[in-house]
């Protein structure tokens, strides 16, 4: 296990050897040829809170949305962020006008002020396609993909792994997966891509959880802040210099 750390940001790789982080690990990675990735408390401070904080297609604090505040008071305290998302959806967003004052809400310069420090850079580090699989709705998380120059985007995913699944039994040509999420459901997508990876029929799965709380059993894993990472990926050629500053 190695471990680097800039400032506020750290990163740990699940190697043995610094050999095979820059011989096999740091090279699948930038390599990989399809990427996935989940959009809120990721990538980007979560804009679904925002909205939901913000009171964006309610009317503004309507009695409508206290009553609803009210009765999803319990699940918020008990951070059920997926629960509150999905009714927060189904009750304010679902009116065309709704969607039109999200898109006034989440201005260009608001989407850019929301993603953590090092995920532009990572991205454009990658030479893939990336997608976005997540639980938010399209017209927000289009923004997002759009700010990256992501490929494509799966909305109101409540299953990401048969997403991902399903893609690859689409797509057979593309052998080298990577990952990136922050929670348990994001798990079921680094699940698949092992799974497959096992069975020989894709070459490389690669998994990034991004989190406070460094998880062990990833390939790599990051706080939110990626700019370690992103140094890392810069500069692994030439990482045996530098030996002195790691962490083992």
């Amino acid at each position: 296990m190695i471990v680097f750390k800039a400032k506020r940001s750290k990163v740990k790789f699940n190697v043995k050897s610094l050999d095979s982080l820059i011989n096999n690990l740091l090279p699948r990675l930038i390599g990989t040829e399809v990427w996935f990735a989940d959009l809120d408390d990721c990538d980007a401070r979560s804009p679904a809170k925002r909205v939901v904080m913000n009171a964006v297609g309610t009317k503004h604090y309507s009695p409508k949305y206290l009553a609803w505040s009210l009765k999803n008071s319990y699940d918020i305290i008990r951070r059920r962020e997926n629960k509150v998302w999905q009714d927060y959806v189904q009750t304010f967003l679902n009116a065309p006008e709704s969607l039109v004052e999200m898109q006034n809400f989440l201005t260009v310069g608001k989407v850019r002020a929301t993603v953590f420090e090092g995920v532009e850079n990572f991205y454009a580090m990658l030479n893939s396609k990336k997608y976005y699989v997540t639980r938010n709705i399209e017209t927000v998380a289009r923004l997002y993909a759009k700010h990256f120059g992501f490929n494509g985007l799966y909305c109101e995913v409540n299953d990401k792994g048969k997403v991902v699944e399903q893609f690859i039994l689409n797509n057979p040509w593309f052998k080298y997966y990577g990952c990136s999420g922050d929670s348990v459901e994001d798990e079921e997508m680094f699940d698949v891509l092992k799974f497959y990876s096992k069975k020989k029929k894709i070459d490389s799965a690669i998994t990034l959880y991004c989190s406070k709380k460094i998880k062990d059993n990833v390939d790599i894993a990051t706080t939110k802040d990626r700019t370690a990472l992103v140094s890392v990926m810069a500069g692994y050629k030439v990482l045996p210099r530098y030996i002195g500053l790691m962490s083992l």
